[in-house]
């Protein structure tokens, strides 16, 4: 793990994860970033964790001049394809994983 990102509730208690990795990518002559991770848990969704740990990520790969943050997410996981599309994430089959869609947003540098 590169960066671990936390979310609790209220009262303390952790609700949600996200794990990045970052690799040098040639063709950007940049770091790109991996969201390898993100969940909250089933009883503290809704309440925007999900979003708030996205966009967190998203600022730290900009703060380390990441040219583009990519994913991987199961084609029925409806909620969180909304989430990441209505960040412009643009998406497509990743390969060798026929469920599974490539999710790619690229970051102003």
């Amino acid at each position: 793990v590169s960066y671990l990102l936390g979310a609790t509730e209220a009262g303390g208690e952790p609700a949600g994860v996200c794990q990045l990795r970052f690799r040098y990518g040639v063709w950007h002559a940049a770091e790109d970033c991996w969201l390898e991770d993100l969940f909250v848990r089933e009883e503290a969704r809704g309440a925007g964790l999900g979003l708030a740990l996205t966009l967190g990520a998203l600022d730290h790969a900009r703060d380390r001049g990441c040219a583009r943050v990519e994913l991987d997410v199961n084609e029925s996981n409806s909620q969180a394809r909304a989430l990441y599309d209505g960040l412009g994430f643009t998406s497509a089959a990743a390969p060798g994983a026929p469920r599974n869609l490539l999710m790619r947003l690229a970051l102003a540098r």
